[in-house]
């Protein structure tokens, strides 16, 4: 029974795609990169040996050591554990905000590029209306329109921004998805479903949007990186996490005051970053290669 499951297609596509992946080195990095912070993000409390918040006036400014890894900051707190907990807030603010831009406009774009006409006038102008403003520019306008009068938020801070990210991100995931359904709809085994009977909405979501993941996915998971930039800008600049927050953002807003003699409080931070972003990347190019059909031949 199981050989012969081997046999099936879904199965040797499997194999395939596992042995594309094999063959570069760059996307197995990636992978590692992903899953190495996964597992800090996860086991966080076992991780960090000190609680992140907890002042200790001290040992301010102390260097990096073998009793603190990455040196305190002015307030005597380890910024190595407050790096490892800023991995949560990352992946928070990555999959949140991607999941929420990409569930609007993949539903956007899917209706759009299928309904046509007026749908799909109206839509894509509302989508180069947002595409006409700077990314950031546009996030920090919505996060200044969620704040109060009189001060402060009506929301967290941390979620204003993870809403204005996604906002500024649906766009791109709209005219993706348009592009993708326009070629896909077109196709026979669509005019087949269509000649049977299939309604309007069981044609777009379950024999169209099936079919068009594969940019859907290469783009969520490499958009994910431009997202935790984004929102560390909103939280270097004040409008995103606020202290005493362990987010890498916030953590590099405040350590930017000590450079360049107190170096480690914004420097470890902004290797996190990098690394977070480039691991995603790396991995996303993979994927790029393992489900191009043109790449697969």
């Amino acid at each position: 029974m199981f050989e012969e499951m081997r046999k099936e297609p879904f199965f040797k596509e499997m194999r395939y795609s596992m042995h594309l992946l094999g063959q570069s080195y760059l996307s197995i990095a990636g992978l590692a990169i992903i899953l190495l912070f996964v597992f800090m993000a996860v086991f966080t409390s076992f991780i960090a040996p000190y609680e992140p918040n907890v002042i200790d006036l001290a040992n301010t400014l102390q260097p990096p050591s073998l009793e603190h890894l990455m040196g305190t900051d002015e307030y005597g707190r380890d910024v190595f554990s407050r790096v490892i907990y800023g991995t949560r807030y990352a992946f928070l603010e990555g999959l949140l905000a991607v999941s929420i831009s990409l569930t609007v406009g993949t539903t956007l774009g899917l209706l759009s590029g299928y309904r046509g006409g007026m749908t799909d006038e109206v839509t894509m102008r509302l989508m180069d209306i947002l595409l006409a403003f700077p990314y950031l520019v546009l996030a920090i306008c919505i996060v200044s329109a969620l704040m109060k009068p009189e001060g402060g938020f009506f929301l967290d801070p941390l979620m204003s921004g993870i809403l204005a990210i996604s906002i500024v991100s649906i766009p791109s995931y709209a005219r993706l998805v348009r592009g993708t359904v326009l070629s896909v709809k077109e196709t026979e085994f669509v005019e087949a479903a269509r000649a049977n009977g299939a309604s309007s909405l069981r044609i777009a979501f379950v024999h169209i949007l099936p079919n068009s993941l594969a940019p859907i996915i290469v783009e969520a998971t490499m958009s994910l990186g431009t997202v935790v930039i984004s929102a560390a800008g909103l939280s270097f600049i004040g409008l995103g996490a606020q202290p005493p927050t362990p987010e890498w953002g916030a953590l590099i807003a405040s350590g930017r005051f000590l450079l360049p003699t107190y170096w480690w409080c914004a420097t470890f931070p902004g290797i996190m970053i990098l690394l977070f972003v480039m691991g995603f990347n790396l991995f996303g190019d993979g994927l790029r290669d393992i489900l191009d059909p043109r790449l697969r031949r």
